[in-house]
């Protein structure tokens, strides 16, 4: 599968194909009218974690995470993620790079390890200018600047999504 596919199908469940239309933590329907988060972690091309969050649970999840995580990771996410995130022109500069991480600016590769989100609702614009890639790098360089706390509770978080994943992905919008 290339990443061109990957994109297409981000707000779709791996399995089924059909669209992802509950929240992966209070289980409420979305709508289009909705604002929520799909995120789906990928590893050698293949995915091992796939949820969508609502606003509300996502406000609820930065409880999740201690202060000093809090800023370590805002320190972390830096001027890229925080262009795409206010600068409309930023965002549509990201769409004309080939695929990379969001934070980075390291090459997303199909059989390698990153996540995707989806953004809907809101004011994001384009449909088709929604998304962004984290690679690998950033993963791992984001779980180390994570409390033991915050650590904790993220793993138990996500062994409730999905308990069979063979990794932590730190949901990386989330905190």
């Amino acid at each position: 599968m290339s990443l061109d596919e990957f994109i297409h199908r981000r707000q779709n469940y791996e399995r089924s194909l059909e669209p992802i239309n509950r929240c992966g933590t209070c289980s409420n329907d979305l709508s289009a009218e909705d604002i929520f988060i799909v995120a789906k972690a990928y590893d050698k091309g293949r995915c091992i974690l796939e949820t969508a969050q609502c606003l509300s649970c996502q406000m609820q999840l930065r409880h999740f995470v201690s202060e000093q995580s809090m800023e370590n990771l805002q320190l972390y996410k830096g001027r890229r993620f925080e262009a795409f995130t206010t600068d409309p022109f930023a965002r549509r500069a990201y769409f004309l790079e080939d695929p990379t991480c969001i934070i980075t600016g390291e090459e997303i590769e199909k059989n390698g390890t990153f996540e995707i989100y989806t953004l809907n609702g809101g004011s994001f614009g384009d449909p088709d200018e929604n998304y962004f890639f984290v690679g690998g790098t950033a993963i791992e360089q984001m779980t180390g600047l994570l409390s033991e706390e915050t650590r904790r509770h993220w793993e138990g978080f996500l062994s409730d999504l999905q308990p069979s994943s063979p990794e932590v992905i730190v949901p990386t919008l989330f905190g």
